[in-house]
């Protein structure tokens, strides 16, 4: 059979040629390495930046189907190329559903705001992080599918209109980490937002929804260069340090749909800033994107108030977001929503947290210097409570599920059962792909804990013989 030359295209994966390896970044943070050797059925190939052209006697279709099959198959060998961590892609041939994790997926608090996790792993390195993460975390990431998470947003948006069909949709973008390190944030934006969702496409590699072919002819129908009219209800709001924020990523983000975007800034003085980051952090920079920001959308400033670490710098930073009231359209200061910070049992805990009346006496008394409203409730983003989405099973409740992928911790395993996850934090030494009895430990807002019987009862056997 004559030899031809057959490129293959994607979108979000990119090739690097490392010798005897070839390296596949998918969504530009998240890499396998393949020996070469495992594409010589396929033929001789030159790979670079987001294509790569086999010159083979096969036709297309077949070339598609073994390159596919070779990708599928390493998968499970994804790593993050910031922290160098284990990672897991989520999609929707993966088996894994986007409902019961805290970690990534989408969450529903029985409110008009739905969150939205798709990828985990951060730059900073902060030291109040109520999940341990950066560079030295042991932890295991997460990446979704975008074309997956919008699939699954809307589903969820249409069951919450069912008692009123013009309901205001808040889609919060806030992950265990920093989300500008997904680089299909500005497609996932205009998904969200509406802007061409009737067709979702994404390449399925080896049936795994990998890469998303980028031929000519090939659409996402996610169109991210027309500035989105909220013709649907639904605004969509980010939580980010800035620090990889750009005047041209913002820019993009804006046109694909971003109506806010929530910075923290927790010190202006450069120092302290630095220590909190717990690494290089560059203040001047993420000073002058809030500026910018707040020329473009809008804008809260989101400080998290350490005790004996940096109360003295909240009045600064609310007399810098009086200060940007020159760049606002309406002239009015960005909002200033100062956190409370809390102890959690998988965190970095510095400080002892303050009492909630603590707090609110604190931020009373900061609303009087300044003369800026701080307190903010959920009246004052238009958020309102929605019917529950229904839970397939009750704290208590035994189960049957299927383990799909480690979990986000040492130790925990995520299972699958019903259009659930669920976060079983003693598995044992449960396999991927079996099935296992699971006592349902925490069912909150259908983020799901639980415990796999079989290891606790051989726990207890051990503990006592």
């Amino acid at each position: 059979m004559k030899m031809k030359t057959i490129r293959l295209s994607f979108h979000y994966l990119e090739f690097e040629d490392k010798a005897d390896l070839l390296r596949v970044n998918l969504f530009r943070y998240f890499y396998i390495d393949l020996s070469k050797r495992l594409f010589k059925s396929i033929g001789s190939f030159k790979a670079g930046g987001h294509s790569i052209a086999f010159t083979t006697d096969l036709d297309k279709g077949s070339l598609e189907g073994q390159f596919n099959s070779v990708i599928a198959g390493s998968i499970s060998g994804l790593r993050n190329s910031l922290n160098n961590r284990r990672a897991v892609y989520v999609h929707r041939n993966s088996g894994i559903p986007l409902i019961g994790s805290v970690s990534f997926s989408i969450i529903d608090r029985n409110t008009s705001l739905i969150e939205i996790k798709p990828v985990t792993g951060c730059n900073l390195n902060c030291i109040y992080c109520s999940v341990g993460e950066g560079a030295n975390s042991e932890l295991t990431d997460f990446v979704v599918e975008p074309e997956y998470i919008i699939e699954c947003f809307k589903r969820l948006v249409e069951f919450k209109r069912q008692d009123n069909s013009k309901l205001m949709i808040e889609a919060h973008i806030g992950c265990q980490g920093e989300p500008l390190l997904y680089s299909a944030l500005p497609e996932l934006v205009a998904g969200i937002k509406g802007a061409g969702c009737t067709h979702l496409a994404s390449d399925r590699v080896g049936g795994k929804g990998i890469g998303r072919r980028a031929d000519n002819n090939s659409d996402s129908g996610i169109n991210i260069n027309k500035r989105n009219k909220n013709e649907n209800n639904i605004t969509v709001s980010i939580d980010t340090n800035g620090t990889l924020l750009t005047e041209a990523s913002v820019d993009k983000l804006v046109q694909a749909g971003m109506d806010r975007f929530n910075i923290s800034i927790n010190a202006l003085e450069p120092g302290l800033a630095r220590e909190i980051a717990g690494c290089c952090y560059n203040l001047d920079h993420v000073k002058e994107i809030a500026k910018y920001i707040a020329k473009k959308a809008e804008l809260l400033i989101a400080p998290v108030l350490i005790p004996s670490i940096n109360e003295c710098e909240m009045i600064k930073i609310v007399e810098f977001a009086k200060s940007l009231s020159k760049y606002t359209k309406d002239k009015k200061p960005p909002v200033v929503g100062i956190q409370n910070f809390l102890e959690y049992r998988t965190g970095r805990n510095p400080v002892r947290q303050w009492g909630w009346n603590r707090f609110y006496r604190f931020i009373a008394e900061l609303e009087e210097q300044t003369g800026v409203k701080l307190r903010m409730s959920e009246s004052d983003f238009s958020i309102t409570k929605t019917r529950p989405l229904p839970k397939p099973f009750r704290k208590g409740s035994t189960i049957t599920a299927r383990v799909v992928c480690p979990g986000r911790h040492k130790g925990e395993t995520i299972c699958a059962a019903s259009d659930r996850v669920i976060t079983v934090r003693r598995a044992g030494s449960a396999k991927q792909g079996q099935e296992i009895k699971v006592k349902i430990t925490g069912d909150k807002h259908n983020v799901f804990y639980g415990e796999n019987l079989e290891h606790a009862r051989f726990a207890r056997i051990s503990r006592f013989s």
